[in-house]
């Protein structure tokens, strides 16, 4: 089916760049995209070199870039493409969006969407960065939210439980949430996430700080 929703000025056409070491993924997006009106997809690859090489030859309006790839992250080579190609806009797509990484990329970054997100959220993203505006994945918000309005005590207590920095954002909420007698039905409700994904937080949690339950997570953070 052809899109034939709005993308941008009707006699403008947006040049893409697709970067991803999955196979099925990339051409699974290229299909995609070469069916909507307005888009044209000048290249599509498994590596950033590569990529630099498509950006700095044909000067694409959008990268969308895979975050986690082998040999060269989806950071540096967004940072890379940008280099050679300062007009291009970033579309960062994750299939870990509790990877505290994709924040300290947030200065070259015009959006940011999950692998497991809808269609029709991926044409959201591309439209708004078409149009000069950022876009981020609501599944993305909790973890950005954390990071850049944490409160100062919360900081200090979480520095008490994890004073090597293993936890990513999202991982120190959960922590944080648990050692003060949070459920895991609370903290998901908290969070916005299932109580499976707490229950995956809290068996990472423990291992990364070293301990075997809630009880331990709870005297440290009185004992700090």
């Amino acid at each position: 089916m052809r899109y034939t929703g709005t993308m941008g000025a009707a006699d403008s056409t947006t040049r893409l760049l697709i970067v991803d070491d999955h196979d099925l993924v990339r051409e699974a997006l290229r299909a995609r995209l070469e069916l909507m009106a307005g888009m044209e997809v000048v290249g599509s690859v498994a590596g950033g070199a590569e990529a630099v090489e498509l950006a700095r030859r044909h000067s694409p309006d959008v990268a969308i870039v895979d975050f986690h790839m082998p040999n060269m992250d989806g950071g540096a080579c967004a940072r890379r493409i940008k280099e050679v190609c300062p007009a291009c806009r970033i579309l960062f797509l994750t299939g870990f969006p509790d990877d505290e990484r994709l924040l300290d990329a947030v200065d070259i970054a015009a959006g940011y969407v999950t692998k497991s997100a809808t269609w029709s959220l991926l044409v959201q993203a591309l439209a708004a960065i078409t149009a000069g505006k950022a876009f981020v994945d609501p599944d993305l918000v909790p973890a950005i939210m954390d990071r850049a309005s944490g409160t100062d005590h919360d900081q200090r207590l979480l520095r008490r439980l994890d004073p090597d920095q293993e936890l990513t954002p999202t991982e120190g909420r959960v922590a944080l949430l648990a050692a003060r007698g949070g459920s895991n039905e609370a903290i998901a409700s908290e969070l916005g996430i299932s109580q499976n994904t707490v229950k995956a937080h809290l068996q990472r949690i423990f291992r990364k700080l070293g301990i075997h339950g809630r009880k331990e997570m709870a005297a440290r953070l009185d004992n700090g």
